[in-house]
């Protein structure tokens, strides 16, 4: 507001006062105190990461944005929306949309995630039933009990396989509620 109210922004060399002004930023060059700024149109990717990549740019194993066949200058603008363990498979949504990524990642919105997982043995019923009832688990040293998901068994892939759906996105969560059962 500031710069708009101090003539300090231009419209193709011409400043304006108004503060909601409608543009195509793609035709017009919208300038600061004489310099252009540029137009970032929002990406949107999907990635299916592997094992051994990691959802966070300072880590010990490489960033799950270097997969992605473009610039560095792109690349160091996009993140994933959520994270997934290193040793962990699935489907990522890559942006550079900050709103996206915050609408997305909100508790408050019960944006559904959904996860396979294949377990070293059979899960039972009795099991199935104490994940739907929530389980106890440790967040930050704490007992936290989750939310009750959705537990279906994936019978056609194997007996070993199961799919979660959860709205919470807890360190570790479905890990951690599949080691408590």
């Amino acid at each position: 507001m500031a710069l708009v109210n101090s003539n300090r922004v231009t419209i193709d060399g011409i400043s304006t006062a108004a503060l909601k002004f409608q543009f195509s930023p793609k035709k017009r060059t919208v300038c600061i105190d004489g310099k252009p700024i540029s137009f970032v149109s929002k990406k949107y990717l999907v990635l299916n990461k592997p094992a051994g990549y990691s959802c966070q740019k300072n880590g010990n194993f490489p960033y799950v944005v270097s997969l992605l066949a473009c610039d560095d200058a792109t690349k160091n603008s996009l993140f994933p929306i959520g994270r997934l363990d290193v040793p962990t498979t699935g489907l990522l949504i890559i942006t550079n949309d900050g709103t996206l990524s915050a609408l997305l990642a909100e508790p408050k919105r019960n944006v559904t995630k959904t996860y396979h997982a294949l377990l070293k043995q059979k899960i039972t019923d009795e099991q199935i039933i104490k994940l739907r009832q929530g389980v106890i688990i440790q967040v930050d040293g704490e007992e936290y009990k989750t939310l009750p998901p959705k537990v279906n068994k994936i019978s056609w892939k194997s007996e070993n396989n199961i799919e979660i759906i959860i709205t919470e996105g807890k360190y570790r969560q479905v890990r951690k509620m599949l080691e408590a059962v």
